[in-house]
């Protein structure tokens, strides 16, 4: 989540940061833009002005009227004073030096109407007509470079303009292609408590279930104990045999009953969890020693378990868990075959096994290896060995609790178990436990 977060958090600052720039950088290019307008227009009215001054020179030379001249000295008057006042953006237009020859070649000419309007008769009108064509061309060739310089000026905002949008598009889909792993990994996360929340309040309730009916069947099952013993006591002085296997078989089935019972109840029963460092050497060869006796001969059990290595954990967790492991190897090998416990410090997880629990990376684990060389786990219900009341076992040899439970000690210790089975080849137990203070 803090991860998700701090993405989400750089990909918007991201966001912003570019559209407060490309903003900032679109005002100051239409400030430009704007500048740039103004100037055109003051190059554009000196243009205008400059058509005004040649029309009423035109006029003068070809009808004479000295009204003309004095339309034109007024032109001429309004043409230095946007040269005067407006220089800058002459200058933006052209440079210093043009600026300066337009207005030599205004004053000239002013020079020369002014002659002309005092009634100097060395004034040619070949050269006034040259020097007014010199500041007409000159007042053109501004014009145009205006031009081109507010166009060029919007062409190139244009294509930021276009830039930016294509920049902000490829930063969404870059930042959605970042987030999209971590918004999958978080539903992946969110499914995964879903279920184990709904898992837990199943089995909650069929906990609660099971305690009831368990202690129902008891009191059925204690009237059956009493009333056969009552009629062996009477067979046993004078019945046939067939009836005394009969009583055997009732007294063998009602105790086979009562341990399942007994089995359900200590499935549904609550204990108070105790965390304890175990060494794990002392602890296997504990728990060996309750089920030596079901051990058959033709099976051997080789143990690899270095002496000071230990974990942490409920020592009675720790053994009904180690306890069902080598239980199911032994009902899978039969009566014949090898199991083989071992235990090292926790590595990387080998390929292809299928992991169930969630173990944290940062939290120093043992691993705790079950190996047995028996015909192995189908791949079809390999997924399921560890749902409760699932079983491949025939009625009455089996309730399908003890890798239920197996799985009910590992996630209560803060591990995790992966099992890695091939059919004819045997199956492995991998058990993460968090280890204890010795080996921190």
């Amino acid at each position: 989540m803090r991860s998700l977060r701090c993405k989400i958090t750089i990909g918007l600052s991201l966001i912003a940061i570019l559209v407060v720039g490309l903003a900032l950088f679109s005002y100051l290019e239409l400030r430009r833009a704007q500048a740039q307008i103004v100037a055109g227009a003051h190059v554009t009215e000196f243009l205008n002005v400059a058509l005004e001054i040649r029309r009423f020179e035109m006029n003068y030379f070809l009808f004479g009227q000295a009204q003309d001249l004095v339309e034109n000295q007024a032109y001429i008057d309004r043409a230095r004073a946007l040269l005067r006042d407006h220089a800058a953006a002459f200058e933006a237009v052209g440079d210093r030096a043009e600026l300066e020859r337009l207005t030599g070649d205004l004053d000239r000419y002013g020079l020369l109407i002014a002659e002309l309007t005092k009634g100097g008769g060395k004034i040619s009108a070949d050269e006034i007509r040259q020097v007014d064509k010199n500041i007409v061309s000159r007042a053109e060739t501004m014009a145009d470079t205006e031009r081109k310089v507010l166009q060029a000026l919007l062409c190139r905002h244009r294509h930021l303009l276009i830039g930016a949008a294509v920049g902000v598009a490829l930063l969404v889909v870059a930042i959605v292609a970042m987030l999209t792993p971590a918004f999958n990994l978080v539903i992946r996360q969110l499914e995964t408590r879903q279920r184990q929340l709904l898992r837990s309040e199943k089995l909650a309730a069929l906990g609660t279930l099971l305690s009831g009916v368990a202690h129902e069947i008891n009191n059925p099952l204690s009237n059956i104990s009493t009333s056969c013993e009552i009629l062996a006591e009477e067979v046993s002085r004078g019945g046939t045999p067939f009836e005394k296997e009969l009583l055997q078989q009732i007294d063998a089935e009602t105790w086979r009953a009562r341990r399942i019972v007994r089995s359900l109840l200590d499935y549904a029963r609550d204990r108070d969890f105790k965390r304890e460092t175990q060494p794990l050497a002392a602890l296997v060869e504990d728990t060996l020693r309750l089920i030596r006796g079901r051990i058959p001969a033709e099976v051997h059990v080789a143990v690899a378990v270095p002496a000071d290595l230990t974990v942490s954990g409920d020592r009675q967790r720790l053994q009904q868990m180690l306890l069902n492991l080598v239980g199911n190897a032994l009902a899978a090998l039969g009566s014949v075959g090898d199991i083989d416990i071992a235990a090292r410090p926790a590595g990387a997880q080998p390929a292809g096994a299928l992991v169930f629990g969630q173990c944290l990376e940062a939290v120093a684990s043992v691993e705790l290896v079950v190996r047995d060389n028996g015909p192995g786990i189908p791949a079809d219900i390999l997924p399921r060995i560890f749902d409760p009341f699932f079983t491949t076992k025939e009625v009455g040899k089996g309730l399908g609790l003890g890798l239920f439970i197996v799985f009910e000690i590992v996630e209560e210790h803060g591990g995790c178990i992966a099992v890695d089975s091939e059919t004819g080849r045997g199956t492995t137990f991998r058990v993460r436990l968090p280890v204890g203070e010795n080996n921190v």
